[in-house]
């Protein structure tokens, strides 16, 4: 992985984690492997962390609507953001 990270020294964003004693398939399962990969998209994609933000909120009907309305969706769910708005943003 340090390789892939060093190969990558271009890259606009790249992060590296190490996990002492992950292995292969077994990373994902790691205390804080989950938090990482969450920090990583905050950083790396705004509304993200706007998402995360209102889904921590204690009160779950204003976490419904923060959330919808971090991607401009009404409650229902339907949204006119697209994947591509995102990443051209």
């Amino acid at each position: 992985m340090v390789s892939l990270y060093n190969a990558a020294a271009s890259a606009r964003k790249r992060t590296i984690a190490k996990f002492p004693s992950a292995m292969h398939n077994d990373t994902w399962l790691k205390p804080g492997y989950l938090d990482v990969i969450g920090q990583w998209l905050d950083n790396l994609i705004p509304e993200h962390a706007a998402l995360r933000s209102a889904l921590q909120s204690p009160s779950s009907s204003s976490r419904r609507s923060a959330a919808a309305g971090a991607f401009g969706a009404d409650e229902e769910g339907a949204s006119s953001t697209t994947l591509e708005d995102v990443l051209s943003s």
